[in-house]
């Protein structure tokens, strides 16, 4: 098996399509360091048959046994100029041979004569380029092989193609290649438990570190992913390669189980160990590159989301490639395109799900996926359906799980994402310029269908000047299924950042006071629409759902005004429907009806514009605050707050509610007062607590209908 695997989040922005091998094949190049033409060194052809022969050029000589071809190639050597990639420790010329058969039967021998002295170990270095599928561009990376010392010069094979030696991976139109070959010098090695490595002799005092990094890996991925039953690992032939800077490397295979990593000499010399150690345990987790399925996202998703477990940089804020992806979650499990690029870009984003359930705990202090579950995932990585089982196992419910991922998500609770990246993201915007333009509705028609467990983003912007605080903003969703599973998540934009307001399970929400989350900041909201149903068992099922968002209109004040000093006590009442229920030793039940709640009149003051009243008896306690405004003709915000306890039949009530903008009734002049559907809208909480020794009850919800109506009157002792 083979991986390339190159340990530097620098690098890996160039080459991170080369760290997964199965989205990559080779193909021929025809640049090379130095351009053909530009290259002064003619380019001498040589026919080599089944008989073999032997080409030179300059000081380099490769010999082709008798029998190695299978037919007649024109073969052509050119010295190039070196590409650096291994620095000093490059002794030798660097060359280019050209038209090599993808299939000889026996290995090539190459020789060539050194500059220096050698010490330690040597090596031939074979360059060939890879193109890179996802960035569209060709990299130059090397494989290496044991070279021998012989009178002056360096002795080593360009070996057998095969399938358990897949040096190089060709489309099948391909007959000949390209490589370029070079000998490195002064390399030495030593094992860890689980690796060889191999570095140049200056670094020997980092060796250590380096055995350190690599043996976290093996345990996290080993012990803790707990995959080692997928890829057969044999440690006896993984090496850890450090190569001189600058260019991303290919592993070096010399059997179907070996396994090789490259690290920069420099990353090491910098001691930037995190994203060494980011890399190792990628590199491990990835280095069964055989499964090339519709659903393999999967393992990209994991492989992104390492990157997050395992950095400990103070400079990290999210994973490699998640900036340009990280929407993909939000569409959904959609896998339906299974082109590179496709899987790729999907898997990048979709691992902020892995982060999110192995972040959070249940309420048994439990992950929702522990890594070894997360490892069976990968393990079974065929079948989309052990996702599907996995997540639907999740405690609590998905339809409960899934939007609370997405509002850790934009609210920057999982990644340190930039302020208006979800802003910028929107699937669509509404901006109400002027008062009438007061509802708009996004349907499926205008925004596209929504997936299985997928979410939808809307900016909301109200740019009217007449726009004031008596106006609500509601929601209401509405689904093929009505309201299930459908959920909505607010945020408020200020200064093109996003604070989180609220989430709601129900159809409908409205948002009270927006002044009080927006301050003297433009009334600009996010609103996501989240789809936590799963229609189908792949999660590729699709709903039509419309988010109606409505400004209600604004309250005119009204004409006439209130005489505070006339008056020294109120009573106040409120009537709606209420659900509440009710918990014995039975279990609980659910009642609906009429919550009237009045107060006896209480005795009280203004101080200014609000009104303060205190009623107390044994068992009773009832306080109200009620403030107008400047006008005295609106009530800007009530509060009642009331307890009734009977110590000797172990009974107390708790009883109270808030409540705002309700204008005065003219016709009176000492009653403000609010009827019929409209009440709800003016209330933002009743509490109700009625507890005894044998039952309590608690109100859970209330609604208005055309009787309901909240009261507020003033009168003079």
């Amino acid at each position: 098996m083979k991986t390339i695997t190159h340990l530097s989040r620098n690098s890996l922005i160039i080459f991170v399509g080369l760290v997964l091998l199965f989205l990559l094949n080779c193909s021929e190049d025809p640049s090379s360091p130095q351009k053909e033409d530009e290259d002064p060194i003619p380019q001498d052809i040589v026919t080599i048959g089944k008989e073999g022969g032997t080409i030179e050029k300059g000081d380099f000589t490769i010999t082709i046994p008798a029998g190695a071809f299978n037919g007649d190639y024109d073969i052509s050597v050119i010295e190039v100029v070196d590409d650096g990639a291994f620095g000093e420790n490059t002794v030798s010329s660097s060359y280019k041979i050209m038209g090599l058969p993808t299939k000889h039967s026996f290995p090539l021998k190459v020789a060539m004569k050194y500059k220096g002295e050698l010490e330690g170990e040597n090596y031939l270095g074979i360059g060939h380029y890879i193109h890179n599928k996802i960035t569209k561009d060709s990299s130059l990376v090397h494989d290496l092989f044991i070279a021998s010392d012989s009178s002056g010069y360096l002795t080593s094979t360009i070996p057998v193609i095969s399938q358990a030696n897949p040096l190089y991976k060709f489309s099948e139109e391909v007959d000949e290649f390209d490589v370029f070959v070079k000998f490195i010098s002064s390399y030495t090695s030593s094992r860890s438990q689980h690796f060889k490595i191999v570095y140049p002799i200056f670094i020997a005092d980092h060796f250590a570190k380096i055995a350190e990094v690599f043996e976290n890996a093996y345990t996290i991925v080993f012990e803790g992913f707990q995959i080692s039953s997928l890829h057969n690992y044999d440690e006896r032939q993984t090496e850890v390669f450090i190569y001189s800077s600058g260019v991303a490397i290919d592993n070096k295979v010399e059997q179907d189980l070996s396994l090789t990593f490259y690290v920069s000499q420099q990353d090491i010399l910098n001691q930037t160990f995190n994203e060494i150690q980011v890399g190792a345990v990628q590199g491990l987790f990835r280095s069964d590159y055989l499964l090339e399925t519709e659903n393999d996202w999967i393992s990209f998703s994991i492989y992104s989301w390492i990157e997050d477990l395992i950095s400990d940089s103070p400079n990290y804020k999210y994973p490699l490639g998640f900036i340009e992806h990280g929407m993909e979650s939000v569409m959904g499990f959609n896998t339906t395109n299974t082109e590179y690029n496709n899987l790729y870009s999907h898997g990048n984003g979709m691992s902020a799900v892995f982060k999110y359930l192995y972040n959070t705990k249940d309420i048994s202090d439990n992950r929702y996926l522990e890594l070894y579950e997360i490892g069976d995932i990968y393990k079974n990585d065929l079948d989309l359906n052990i996702m599907t089982r996995l997540l639907i196992s999740v405690e609590p419910p998905v339809n409960e799980w899934w939007p609370d991922y997405y509002k850790k998500l934009v609210n920057n609770e999982l990644f340190e994402l930039p302020n208006d990246y979800f802003i910028n993201k929107a699937n669509a915007e509404w901006t109400a310029n002027t008062g009438s333009d007061l509802t708009k509705t996004f349907n499926s028609t205008d925004v596209g269908t929504y997936r299985d467990l997928s979410a939808k983003v809307f900016e909301i912007n109200l740019n009217y000047t007449d726009y004031d605080n008596t106006q609500n903003l509601s929601f209401k969703i509405n689904g093929q299924n009505n309201s299930a599973d459908l959920s909505l998540i607010l945020f408020s934009i200020k200064n093109n950042k996003l604070e989180y307001i609220a989430i709601d399970h129900d159809s409908e929400y409205e948002l009270k006071d927006l002044d009080s989350y927006m301050g003297n900041q433009p009334k600009q909201l996010l609103a996501m629409v989240v789809n936590s149903n799963i229609t189908t068992d792949d999660y590729l099922g699709q709903s039509e759902i419309d988010l109606t968002i409505k400004v209600s209109p604004k309250i005119e004040p009204p004409t006439c005004s209130f005489d505070p000093s006339l008056y020294d006590q109120c009573q106040i009442s409120l009537w709606v429907l209420a659900e509440k229920q009710t918990t014995n030793e039975n279990g609980t039940t659910t009642e609906q009806g009429t919550l009237i709640y009045n107060t006896q009149i209480i005795e009280g003051s203004f101080d200014g514009n609000t009104f303060t009243g205190i009623f107390e008896s044994e068992s009773v306690r009832d306080t109200i605050s009620v403030t107008l405004n400047e006008n005295m003709n609106m009530v800007e915000s009530l509060t009642r707050s009331g307890v009734e306890e009977n110590t000797e039949w172990k009974i107390y009530w708790e009883k109270g509610y808030t409540a705002k903008d309700i204008p005065l009734n003219c016709d009176s002049k000492n009653k403000f007062e609010t009827k019929g559907l409209d009440v709800c809208s003016k209330i933002s909480e009743i509490i109700y607590n009625y507890t005894t020794p044998i039952y309590s009850t608690t109100l859970t919800d209330f609604s208005c209908e055309e009787v309901s109506s909240i009261v507020v009157e003033f009168s003079k002792k």
